[in-house]
């Protein structure tokens, strides 16, 4: 069975079509932040003043129980709330915006030409 909004044009999805974009967004950026925390950990092990300043930043969230925990706040958990409220719900909503607006210049950069037939 073909959903029902497959073949449908980026523009005219719904709120809940573009919530289901935003779950897609935030599940693949996963490796990024995985990733992130790994370099930060190399990174922190190397530099016992980086080490020192991730702690103290984990404190101010009474995060700093284990170094793995404070590591992890510095490098993932307070860049998470920035990029999934902000940025991939601007991203969504910009991206709808100009393939609406501006579907010629929307066409040449994605090929997706359905409005302009």
């Amino acid at each position: 069975m073909v959903p029902k909004t497959a073949g449908k044009h980026f523009a005219g999805l719904g709120s809940k079509n573009l919530a289901v974009l935003w779950l897609l967004s935030a599940l693949s950026v996963v490796p990024v932040y995985v990733l992130g925390f790994i370099v930060f950990s190399y990174w922190a092990s190397l530099n016992p003043s980086l080490l020192t300043w991730a702690l103290d930043v984990a404190g101010f969230f009474e995060l700093a129980s284990d170094i793995r925990v404070a590591v992890a706040v510095v490098s993932v958990l307070i860049f998470l709330p920035q990029d999934l409220l902000m940025d991939h719900v601007l991203a969504l909503i910009v991206a709808q915006r100009v393939a609406h607006t501006l579907p010629s210049e929307y066409c040449a950069v994605t090929g997706d030409c359905a409005l302009q037939a």
